[in-house]
């Protein structure tokens, strides 16, 4: 993750010299003139450190230290010039993180910005696993009570930290509930990070494991896509295709993996939370020789069955109307389903599960205009779009190829026409003609 510094200094050469030079090293900067501006900076985006010079008009750099430390909870870094270590002094009374003399050296200044980012992770963890967090899981829409026994059983998985496995058809969730379960966990604050284990092996290998040595204890020196996990989540999309000998690496790595250290600073970094899912009959493919079974048994720590849609019943008229709301941009303006249609999606089996339904209803939401319906016809387009061809086998199409049967469909009823098919579409020319250029001509 990106570290964000502020930058607060009268003196504009430095300021900006500062500015760019940390800007190369990978950091995310602003640079302020004045405590004044600074403090505004700070009440619109979620800083990590502070780097402030003392002696400014106004508001100096230890008054604003010690207004970031009793409103902000940032660890400030100050910086003085030669000769004036009382006054630093004076800031780390005020609660500053460290202080620097001018003239520094670069490598002085990202010293001290990586021990205040150590110091501010740390903190903001042991924080963030004290405070009390009311589960919100408002993006899993539905009322059916399997929906509702999910949510519960996902509120319970979301305070464990042990590895977890989803399982379920394609297009049921899986993806977007264990996002969920990062977002209400005690790492929520780490990254969540998508590992796709259909790649090829050479992909997967280079990776998750460039080095074939791994020292868990030297954060640089781990795999790149673990280390980039650290403190967060790792999310194994598809484990179940995961290549024979890419599944060995990643079991050593997981047992080599302690349950907690701690380094020299007595900040005990939180490791990795590995979290899988996969279409597959896992227990079959160990079963045939196609997957480790010590490697399954320790992913299927805890275990999350994502229903299918056919088997939620009304629901699937509920997710509709909410894709409707969101996908048209209309909110709760939004048209509804007409009750012709509401019995079509009823009666549609539903083999992509959530994700066909919202591409399908994403297409219908093109055409939408504020107190209007959809109707059966536009239903039944889609689907014949989405069969036609298959032979009976029903898979879940892209929203791009959805939406360009629609946008297709327009221009043909009014011969081309692109400003009449851009007004009954309900969106301007250049937003049109966008959409074609990026569909482009039919393969």
């Amino acid at each position: 993750m990106t570290s964000r510094v502020l930058i607060v200094d009268d003196d504009m050469d430095l300021r900006q010299s500062v500015d760019e030079s940390l800007r190369d090293l990978g950091y995310e900067t602003s640079a302020c003139e004045s405590a004044t501006d600074a403090l505004r900076e700070l009440d619109g985006v979620d800083f990590d450190v502070v780097v402030t010079d003392i002696r400014m008009p106004s508001v100096d750099g230890i008054q604003l230290c010690e207004r970031v430390s009793a409103n902000y909870d940032i660890p400030v870094i100050l910086m003085t010039a030669f000769g004036a270590v009382e006054a630093a002094v004076d800031g780390l009374r005020a609660s500053a993180f460290d202080f620097i003399t001018k003239p520094f050296r670069l490598s002085e200044l990202e010293d001290a910005l990586q021990r205040a980012l150590k110091s501010e992770r740390g903190h903001r963890i042991r924080k963030l696993e004290s405070a009390p967090m009311k589960p919100d899981f408002s993006e899993i829409v539905g009322k059916n009570p399997k929906i509702r026994a999910l949510v519960q059983h996902l509120a319970r998985v979301a305070d464990a930290d042990t590895p977890v496995l989803f399982v379920g058809e394609k297009g049921t969730g899986k993806e977007m509930m264990a996002r969920a379960v990062h977002r209400n966990s005690p790492r929520r604050r780490g990254p969540f990070v998508v590992v796709n284990c259909a790649a090829p092996p050479e992909t997967l290998e280079r990776e998750l494991f460039r080095r074939s040595s791994i020292d868990w204890n030297d954060l640089e020196a781990r795999p790149e896509l673990l280390a980039e996990a650290d403190g967060g989540t790792l999310y194994l999309e598809e484990v179940g295709e995961l290549p024979q000998v890419v599944q060995l690496e990643l079991l050593h790595a997981l047992q080599e993996r302690p349950e907690s250290r701690s380094d020299t600073e007595g900040v005990e970094p939180p490791g990795v939370r590995v979290v899988a899912a996969t279409t597959r009959d896992l227990y079959a493919a160990v079963a045939e020789g196609a997957f480790r079974e010590d490697l399954l048994l320790g992913l299927d720590v805890l275990r999350v069955e994502c229903p299918p849609l056919r088997e939620l019943g009304d629901d699937v008229v509920t997710l509709a109307n909410h894709f409707l709301a969101t996908e048209s941009g209309l909110g709760p303006s939004a048209p509804a389903l007409s009750e012709a249609a509401a019995a079509r999606l009823r009666s549609y089996r539903w083999p992509g599960n959530v994700s066909e339904l919202r591409a399908c209803i994403a297409a219908a939401a093109v055409l939408a205009s504020p107190g209007s319906h959809v109707e059966i016809d536009d239903v039944l387009d889609v689907a014949r779009a989405r069969t036609s061809g298959r032979g009976g086998d029903d898979v879940a199409a892209s929203l791009d190829h959805v939406q360009r049967e629609h946008i297709e469909r327009v221009l043909r009823s009014v011969g081309g026409n692109k400003a009449e098919a851009a007004r009954l579409l309900g969106i301007d020319r250049v937003t049109l003609y966008r959409r074609i250029k990026k569909f482009g001509p039919r393969r």
